[in-house]
């Protein structure tokens, strides 16, 4: 069996990896989930009074948790890395 690579028609785009991580992005990470909390409260409360309809509400209420769990899970993952690194004898 002879395999051959196929080749793309256009052009691939050169992607720069992103390596600097500070305090202010995951400070702007922290304000996107907030911010998507407060909007699905907000669709919660205008449902409640009637301005709002219940597929706004359910899906606001979807993607403030979907943002919340990935948030838990990361912030859950670099704790265990500290921990790893934090037990690391040199």
């Amino acid at each position: 069996m002879k395999v051959e690579l196929l080749i793309p028609d256009i052009a691939t785009p050169e992607v720069e990896p992103q390596t600097t991580a500070d305090a202010a992005s995951f400070s702007k990470a922290y304000e996107q989930v907030a911010s998507l909390l407060d909007h699905a409260q907000e669709s919660e409360r205008n449902f409640v009074n009637g301005q709002g309809s219940l597929l706004d509400m359910t899906t606001a209420r979807a993607r403030a948790d979907i943002a919340l769990s990935t948030a838990v899970a990361v912030a859950s993952r670099l704790s265990q890395c500290a921990s790893t690194l934090g037990n690391m004898s040199l």
